[in-house]
Formats: C-alpha cells, structure tokens, sequence
C-alpha cells in the first residue's frame, strides 16, 4: 500500500450535481470497476491513489491501486489494521470475506486516526486473478458514519475484477523483457580493497522468473586481509502492470511475497529497474 497522510489536506474534488441512484466507474487499464453509491463521484489521482468524494454525504472513499496484493496480505491488514504516518486504522469488528467477480477479497471495519482526525470507516482488500490488487478505504467522523456506512459498504461490496487493457506500452515492455535476462553488475575497489554485486533475473516466456544474486568483498590493509561472500536465489511468476504512463514488472515470490519494480528506459533505450541500470541480455535459463 502507498503513504495516504496527505490525503485529506490535498484532496480538491470538483462540486457535480448528487447522483440519485448509484454511478458506475471503470478503470480498464487497472483491470476494475465498481459502484459509487451516496452521491459519491470520482475526484483526485496521484501516485496510484483514486479519491471520491460526495456533496451528499459527509466522508472519503480511496482506492489504493496495489498490484500483487496477495491474500495473506489482506488476511493480516484486515486482523492488525493499517498504520502509516499520520493514519492508524484498528480493526473494531470480525474481518469478513466479499464474494468478487473475478477474484477474492475481505473488508473490516475500523476506527481510528486519520490525517489526525478521529475515524469511524471500512477498509477492504481486493486481490484478482490476473495480479491486480486494490485497498479501499471508507471513513468519516464517528458522529457521521451512521450517515455513510450504507453507501460505504455499497460501493466496496460492488468492485469487480475486469481484464486489464494493457495498452500498447505495456505491449512494447513485454516484447523487450519476454524470454529475456534482466543483468545488474556493478564493481568497485581501490588500493586497500573492491567488490562486486551481481542481480539476474531470468523472465521465462511462460510468466515463470528465477532470480540469482551475489555480493562479495574483499579488502587487504595494513595488518589483515579479509573477505565476504553472499548469493540469494528465489523465484516465481511474474507479469507486467501498467497505471498511466508507467509500467512495472510484478514478482510474486512462491513464499507468498510480492515486489513491484517500476522500469523505465532513456532516450538511448537503455532499461532501468526501479531507477537502476540494467542490460535486457539472451536468457540462458529459460525461453
């Protein structure tokens, strides 16, 4: 889940007429929609982060875009809360399966502090068949969350999973990457010592990865010499998600751990995880 302090103080939601009946949304390139109910329309976007708000009743909705959200993830928000910088979400009430079309998913609800206001709400947790993950969180004051419960509940029960239009970006990633080796390298030494950090991960055609790394170092002073040495290994599946203009590679892990790495390239074409360097080589692992 990304940082939502800052929500309430930025969040300026252009004035539209109430909705009498529930509105639909739908974002195909995240692969969802759902049902706005309680007047509430769609507002800000930043950083994967959808804010609604209603002229109708008083309160928040967000939608937390979350790809490889993974169902231990949820089931362990939905039982401790959810506690970031200026949020402290505590669950007041038995975590409870939603049947969703096109995956799983489980809400709660809370009471806590929000942007240090005092909290009464929802938050659920959305995890699809084809790697989407989403958070929603509904709240208000406690004095008011008689008045936004029905439309909160409404709308989180009503999210459905959706095939993800990829988009031609996503397209061209997957044609560059697909069967290939993602190869980090990096040296570095001077007189009293040196190293070096490999990272390799070999994306199979199939959607399977393996990844291998290695770290060493070795350092010759005055009075001793000494070295290390460390290699990892892990793997699991692996696919593209695309929000707007950016595209990251999605790792779940067969321990149930997810990673999202955002890539990028430069006017020369060269390809860049997370903002490091890396060559898109032959895989000599895997087709």
């Amino acid at each position: 889940m990304k940082r939502i302090q800052f929500l309430l103080a930025t969040m300026t939601l252009t004035c539209l007429a109430a909705a009498a009946v529930a509105t639909p949304y739908e974002r195909k390139d995240l692969g969802f929609s759902l049902d706005l109910h309680g007047g509430f329309f769609a507002g800000n976007e930043q950083d994967g982060i959808l804010l609604f708000g209603s002229n109708t009743t008083p309160g928040l909705m967000i939608v937390m875009n979350s790809p490889g959200l993974t169902q231990a993830e949820v089931q362990q928000s939905a039982q401790t809360g959810y506690f970031e910088e200026g949020v402290s979400l505590t669950p007041s009430g038995s975590p409870q399966e939603m049947k969703v079309e096109g995956g799983w998913a489980m809400n709660v609800e809370v009471t806590g502090i929000f942007d240090g206001a005092e909290v009464q709400g929802i938050m659920a947790g959305y995890v699809g068949n084809e790697g989407q993950g989403f958070a929603y969180v509904a709240v208000t004051t406690p004095e008011q969350w008689e008045n936004l419960a029905p439309a909160a509940r409404s709308t989180a029960a009503s999210l459905r999973f959706q095939k993800v239009d990829v988009g031609p970006l996503v397209q061209q990633w997957d044609q560059k990457v697909r069967g290939r080796k993602l190869t980090y390298m990096n040296t570095w030494g001077d007189y009293s010592g040196g190293g070096s950090d490999q990272a390799h991960y070999f994306l199979c055609s199939d959607g399977t990865f393996a990844y291998q790394g290695s770290s060493n170092f070795a350092f010759d002073v005055s009075g001793g010499f000494g070295s290390s040495f460390d290699r990892g290994s892990s793997s699991g599946t692996w696919k593209l998600m695309a929000q707007g203009n950016q595209v990251s590679l999605v790792f779940q892990y067969q321990n149930g751990q997810s990673e999202n790495a955002e890539l990028t390239s430069d006017e020369d074409g060269k390809t860049f995880l997370n903002g490091t360097r890396y060559f898109v080589v032959d895989n000599d692992m895997c087709y």
